[in-house]
């Protein structure tokens, strides 16, 4: 078991093995994760981290602790009022991650900072899915990564899911063509993982995704 899954675990998460689902995301993430410690370490600096759909906070606990409180984190949900994580490095905002107006107060509020991790695990329905990564996109950093999780909770309506867009790069019905054009152009590299998972409620598979992107 990796560190990061053993701290998610600790955590109550799901993205480690023991909660609800565990559809142990943390053993692909922490390789990646762990290159972006050491990384804000040799430059003496704090990491941005972004995690949309929080619930009552076990990520966020799990990001901090892995990370040695070495990071910003900044956690958003469409009701906050769940949350019950809170620490000095810890911001909270409600946020409707379908909307490009709420979006985008929430990065001017914020001072339009770049994220070295961004990790959207919020309504899981694909054309919100899709449209957070448009509005989102542009603040990570050049050098960070866009984590889109839970990928197959929209398999059942594969012509639609943003997994199949990351794979085949197919215009999805609901994306209009500047929509399409602007993610063709902008995508650099999509890595699935995909791990058998009999806990899980989609075709006992549970999938997730690591995003690059051209700046």
């Amino acid at each position: 078991m990796k560190e990061l899954t053993k701290i998610a675990n600790e955590c109550n998460t799901d993205k480690g093995f023991l909660r609800d689902e565990g559809h142990g995301f943390t053993e692909f993430y922490n390789n990646i994760f762990d290159t972006f410690r050491e990384k804000a370490i040799s430059e003496n600096r704090k990491l941005n981290i972004l995690e949309i759909g929080i619930q009552y906070g076990p990520s966020l606990k799990m990001f901090n602790e892995f990370f040695n409180h070495n990071c910003e984190i900044y956690g958003c949900d469409i009701d906050i009022s769940q949350n019950n994580y809170n620490d000095t490095n810890v911001h909270i905002y409600q946020l409707d991650a379908n909307s490009k107006t709420s979006i985008n107060n929430f990065l001017n509020n914020i001072g339009n900072i770049k994220f070295d991790i961004i990790l959207e695990d919020a309504s899981h329905i694909a054309e919100h899915q899709i449209h957070t990564l448009l509005y989102l996109y542009k603040n990570v950093k050049d050098d960070g990564i866009y984590i889109l999780e839970d990928l197959h909770v929209s398999m059942d309506k594969r012509v639609n899911s943003p997994l199949y867009y990351l794979m085949f790069n197919d215009k999805l019905n609901f994306m209009s063509d500047e929509e399409h054009n602007e993610l063709k152009r902008s995508i650099k590299d999509v890595t699935i993982y995909s791990r058998n998972n009999e806990r899980s409620n989609y075709e006992h598979k549970s999938i997730t995704s690591i995003i690059t992107f051209n700046h």
